[in-house]
């Protein structure tokens, strides 16, 4: 063999061994950043149980024993926000590491303030991080696996606003927005009352198959069918926490009152409405039994407060 083709098979034999040695030390720092950056699951359909806790807030507790999730087994949670948390845990990807400068305080606001997110199974946690908003420290959404002390940038692709805003650990943030999903075969009784101009009110029944406004024997039933229709979805814009403004709005007479009675009692609901003087445009309303306190769309119920007049049609 010739010594020029000698010196060509040594360097290339240095070459392919450093190259070897290189992919290797690759595939084992690679193998060390998902492992503390491995915040999705391959399959979001094995999630049964989600638990979301802070050093400040109770412990929510998300869970699907049929078909809609429930907070703590007994209020259901609105479907929007499930998907997404659902969406965060199947597509979640790290943007960046946390500045090196921000990691000791990133990891200590965590901890203190931080959000503890839970993803269970049937066979127990499939994953386990804190996420937390700090504004100073990151102006993004900030994750660490639990048991490490690395913290990251997470971004959800195809999410758009604030991630911030999807991991709230109030209970107003997850409860159903829909207060009213009555099938119009199931609605017994609708009542809506003008406390302010009682002639505008009006009662509608069941009687046997047929729905009829009372004292209005010849209701336009075109009319009276697509009213009933609207009560199939009528959802608040947002559930608010403010003791404050409940007890100042239970001092006050409601403007409305709309009351529901549906063949199956869970789905029967009623709300009382109230105008703000002071915050010009909001329209709150306190909902149900424990008259839980929201911010009304008012676009939606321009709709759902008709007068009775309404119902007689064309003269």
């Amino acid at each position: 063999m010739p010594k020029s083709t000698k010196i060509l098979s040594i360097i290339v034999l240095i070459l392919a061994i450093y190259a070897g040695f290189a992919l290797f030390k690759g595939d084992k720092t690679d193998t060390l950043a998902v492992e503390d950056a491995q915040f999705a699951i391959a399959d979001s359909g094995t999630v049964t149980k989600i638990i979301l806790k802070t050093n400040q807030n109770p412990e929510l507790e998300f869970t699907k024993p049929f078909e809609n999730w429930l907070i703590n087994n007994s209020i259901q949670a609105d479907d929007e926000k499930m998907f997404n948390l659902i969406q965060f845990v199947y597509k979640a990807r790290v943007k960046r590491p946390v500045y090196k400068e921000k990691i000791e305080m990133s990891v200590n606001q965590l901890k203190s303030k931080g959000l503890k997110v839970n993803y269970m199974g049937e066979k127990g946690v499939l994953k386990s991080f804190w996420l937390g908003y700090f504004g100073g420290v990151e102006d993004e959404l900030v994750a660490m696996m639990d048991g490490f002390q690395t913290p990251y940038i997470v971004q959800l692709p195809g999410f758009s606003g604030s991630l911030a805003q999807l991991f709230k650990p109030e209970i107003e943030a997850w409860k159903t927005r829909l207060i009213f999903s009555s099938k119009i075969s199931y609605i017994e009784n609708l009542k809506v009352s003008f406390n302010y101009y009682p002639k505008n009110s009006f009662e509608i029944e069941k009687m046997g198959n047929k729905h009829s406004v009372q004292d209005l024997p010849k209701a336009d039933s075109m009319r009276l069918y697509s009213y009933l229709q609207l009560f199939e979805q009528v959802a608040i814009k947002e559930w608010i926490a403010n003791f404050a403004k409940k007890d100042s709005l239970l001092n006050q007479n409601p403007a409305f009152e709309i009351n529901l009675t549906d063949r199956n009692p869970k789905k029967s609901n009623n709300i009382m409405i109230y105008f703000d003087d002071k915050q010009k445009g909001n329209i709150y309303g306190l909902v149900g039994e424990k008259q839980d306190l929201c911010i009304i769309k008012p676009t939606i119920f321009e709709y759902l407060l008709q007068k009775r007049s309404f119902f007689e049609g064309k003269k």
